[in-house]
C-alpha cells in the first residue's frame, strides 16, 4: 500500500525548488571558533571518492530490447545493464524518460569496485521510479554510483554500496535495511503527508537495521502536511547504526526537518550531524503548530557539530537513552530549560542559554 500511495503522490513532482533564504539565525562573526583536537573537521563517515571516468561498455536507452547492451543494441533497462556489468564498468543511459527501474540482486562479487552508471554527454535522463530490491526484504543489486539523472521516488531495499550522485530525487525516498549508502549532492522533495524513511526491514527478527548511510551535501526540501495529524518532516531516521550528515540543507518543512529516533532497533548508535543548515519548520495544515528544526530523541554515540539553525532543537526526554552526546560549535536559538546535564557542550552559541563552560549565550 506504501508504494502504490507513493507512486500517486509522486506523479508531477516538482524538481528543485528555491533558494536558502537569508535569515539565518546569526551568533556573530565569531559564532563558530576553531576545530579543537576534540572535534576535528569532518569526523563522520567519509564521501565515497568520485570515481574515475571510464569509457562505457554497456549502453541502456529507453524502450530499446537489445539483450547485449552494446551501443549498437542498447538494452532497456538499468537492471539488465546491472546484469552485464563487470566490476568497475561504464554504463551510459540515452536521453530521455524511462519507466520503473527495479533491479535485482546481481552476480557481482562482494566489494567489487562499483559499476558507474551517467548520462550520455548533454543527455537528461529521469526514471519514474527506482527500486532497489524488487520489494520490502528482498536484496537487490549492489555496488554501482548511479549519477547526474531526475528520479521521482527512490525504494533501497537492502542493498549494499549504493551511491546517488548529484541525483535529483523529485519526490519520495525510501531505505529500508540498507548498507553502505551514500547520497552526494542532489536534493530530495517535494512532497505531502509522508516523508523520506531510513527505516529497518521490521518483518525480520531481529530486524535488519540500516548501517553506515551517509548524506552529504544534500538539499531537502518542499515536504508538508496537508492532512491534521499526520507526521511529517524532510528525513526521518527511524532506526540506524552509523549514519552522518554532513554539509545538507533543510528547507520548508513541516513538523520537523530532520527527526532521529531508534524504534524496533533500539537507540540509534554512532550518530554525527555536522555543517548543515537548518532552516524554521511549519504547518500546511493550520492544526498542528510547528515543533523544532533538528529533533534527535535517542542514541549512543551522537555527535552534532557546527550546524546553525532558524528554531529551537529538540533533544531526549529524561527517560531517553542518552550515552557519549556531545554538543559542539553549533549556532541556534535554545533555552537555558533545554541544557542537558547528561550531554557535553562545547563552544555552542546558543540565545539566552550557556549549557556548557565553552558556550557563549548570545541575545
Amino acid at each position: 500500500m506504501r508504494l502504490l500511495a507513493l507512486a500517486a503522490l509522486l506523479l508531477g513532482a516538482a524538481a528543485l525548488l528555491g533558494t536558502l533564504g537569508p535569515r539565518v539565525f546569526d551568533g556573530g562573526s565569531d559564532a563558530v571558533p576553531d576545530a579543537t583536537a576534540a572535534t576535528p573537521k569532518h569526523i563522520g563517515i567519509p564521501a565515497p571518492p568520485e570515481p574515475k571516468r571510464v569509457a562505457p561498455t554497456i549502453f541502456v536507452a529507453p524502450g530499446a530490447t537489445g539483450e547485449d547492451c552494446t551501443a549498437a543494441a542498447p538494452c532497456g533497462s538499468l537492471d539488465a545493464a546491472l546484469g552485464k556489468a563487470k566490476p568497475g564498468a561504464g554504463v551510459q543511459l540515452a536521453a530521455g524518460r524511462y519507466g520503473p527501474q527495479i533491479l535485482k540482486s546481481d552476480a557481482r562479487p562482494a566489494g567489487s569496485a562499483p559499476v558507474v552508471v551517467r548520462p550520455a554527454p548533454g543527455a537528461k535522463v529521469a526514471f519514474e521510479e527506482l527500486r532497489c530490491g524488487p520489494w520490502t526484504g528482498d536484496v537487490g543489486a549492489g555496488a554501482f554510483d548511479l549519477g547526474g539523472v531526475t528520479v521521482a521516488g527512490v525504494l533501497i531495499h537492502r542493498c549494499d554500496r549504493v551511491t546517488l550522485r548529484r541525483v535529483t530525487v523529485a519526490g519520495g525516498l525510501f531505505l529500508e535495511g540498507s548498507t553502505n549508502f551514500a547520497m552526494v549532492g542532489g536534493s530530495v522533495g517535494p512532497g505531502a503527508d509522508f516523508h523520506p524513511d531510513v527505516s529497518a526491514v521490521y518483518g525480520a527478527q531481529p530486524p535488519i537495521v540500516p548501517r553506515n548511510i551517509l548524506f552529504d551535501g544534500v538539499r531537502f526540501h518542499d515536504w508538508q502536511v496537508r492532512t491534521a495529524g499526520k507526521h511529517i518532516e524532510c528525513l526521518q531516521i527511524s532506526d540506524v547504526q552509523r549514519l552522518t550528515v554532513r554539509g545538507s540543507s533543510f528547507v520548508r518543512c513541516d513538523t520537523f526537518d530532520l527527526h532521529i529516533a531508534g524504534t524496533v532497533g533500539g537507540p540509534v548508535r554512532d550518530v554525527v550531524i555536522e555543517d548543515n543548515f537548518f532552516g524554521a519548520t511549519s504547518d500546511h495544515s493550520g492544526v498542528t503548530p510547528a515543533y523544532y528544526s533538528l529533533s534527535v530523541r535517542n542514541g549512543i554515540g551522537v555527535h552534532i557539530t557546527r550546524n546553525r539553525s532558524n528554531q529551537a532543537w529538540a533533544l531526549p526526554a529524561a527517560g531517553d537513552v542518552v550515552q557519549r552526546w556531545v554538543l559542539s560549535r553549533n549556532v541556534a536559538p535554545m533555552k537555558a530549560y533545554q541544557c542537558d546535564d547528561r550531554i557535553t557542550y562545547m563552544h555552542n552559541r546558543w540565545s539566552r542559554a550557556k549549557c556548557g563552560p565553552t558556550d557563549r549565550p548570545t541575545r
